[in-house]
Formats: structure tokens, C-alpha cells, sequence
């Protein structure tokens, strides 16, 4: 397994326990830092290329990495060439169809900065995918779209988020704001995740 963007190393501790044999790429050095301290493996990213063998990966992941990418067509006909055939990419990005996204990026475009509406849109974002916009990018560059499922961030982490977002902060708290939203978001089935499945072909 091949994780892409691994940050400090939760998916390669889970993916070792798990049994897999995983390496990590990162571009931060003090995230490089930790996943080494953790006992993990992990390259820069700048050095995959010596670092990890052409078609010797079963899975590479990405995720929350490829929205921050300049050239995110580069990024996965690099992962590509890592895949053997049949190997699985697997992405996971924020869903553009989000309908609170689009009035956050507004908001964003008039008033700089507004921290709260770091929930829906950060700065360092530099692209959002539809399912559409995500078989549009990985097709043309030789992977099968397995599957696309559009889903809900984890409640812990969006309630953690929301918390850390309101530290400091006096008065209207984001944390008091995130119990009515999320029991919004599970009433009407709202998603804003989305998690693709590609294959590298057989042949």
C-alpha cells in the first residue's frame, strides 16, 4: 500500500495492523518526522520515484490530497505507473455538489478571511471534484472507475473540527453550531465526502 499524502501516519498504523506492508509519501517535514517516530515507513514525495519500484503497489491512496494539488492529472498518472495491473487507487476529496459549498466559497470571495467558513471551503483547497469531474480525470489517464460513493465526514471528526475552529473565540462558538447541522445533515441525507475506486486494467 502506497499512501500518498499520509500526513502523520493514521491510515499506515491502521493499514500495518491490518497486516499490510504500507509506505507512506509526504511533503511536510515535521509530519515525515512523526510518521518515522511512530515506527512507519515513508518517503518524501519529490522522491517516490527512486523510492518506490514502477508496478510494484496494490494500493495507492489519497486522501484529502488531491483538491490541494496544482496539477492533480500529474499526481494520478504518477500513482498509475506505481499500480500494478489490477491494482486499486482510491481516492477520497470533498464533494463539490455539497450544497452549503458553493455559499461558503462565495462568502469566502467577498470577505477575507472568514475563518468559521473553513468548515466548507480552506484556502488551500485548490480544486473541487464531482463524481463527474473525478471519472473525467482518471479516465483519460488509463484507470476503470470501480465505484464512486458519495458520503458523510465522520461525526467525530467534524465535531472536532468545529471545537478547534472555535478556540479562543468569544460569544457564538462553532461547537454549538455543529449538533444542529450535522442532525440536518443525517435528516436529509446530505453527503460531502466523496470516495472513488479505480483499477489500473488487467492488461
Amino acid at each position: 500500500v502506497l499512501d500518498i499524502g499520509c500526513g502523520i501516519g493514521n491510515f499506515l498504523q491502521w493499514a500495518d495492523a491490518e497486516g499490510f506492508h504500507s509506505v507512506g509519501a509526504e511533503l511536510d517535514p515535521p509530519a515525515i518526522e512523526e510518521v518515522r517516530n511512530r515506527g512507519l515507513e515513508v518517503v518524501e514525495v519529490d522522491r517516490m520515484a527512486d523510492e518506490v519500484d514502477p508496478e510494484s503497489v496494490d494500493l495507492v491512496t489519497m486522501w484529502d490530497v488531491i483538491e490541494h494539488l496544482v496539477d492533480p492529472a500529474s499526481a494520478v498518472e504518477e500513482a498509475f505507473g506505481f499500480l500494478r495491473p489490477g491494482g486499486l487507487l482510491i481516492l477520497e476529496t470533498p464533494d463539490v455538489e455539497f450544497p452549503l459549498r458553493p455559499l461558503a466559497i462565495g462568502v469566502r470571495r467577498f470577505v477575507e478571511p472568514i475563518r468559521y467558513s473553513d468548515v466548507l471551503y480552506f484556502a488551500g483547497h485548490r480544486t473541487y471534484f464531482s463524481s463527474i469531474g473525478l471519472a473525467e480525470l482518471l479516465e483519460p489517464r488509463g484507470f476503470e472507475m470501480m465505484a464512486t460513493m458519495k458520503l458523510r465526514s465522520p461525526s467525530a471528526k467534524m465535531r472536532s473540527l468545529f471545537d478547534h475552529l472555535s478556540e479562543g473565540r468569544s460569544g457564538l462558538t462553532m461547537a454549538r453550531l455543529y449538533e444542529p447541522l450535522d442532525r440536518t445533515m443525517r435528516t436529509l441525507g446530505m453527503t460531502n465526502k466523496l470516495v472513488t475506486i479505480a483499477r489500473r486494467p488487467w492488461a
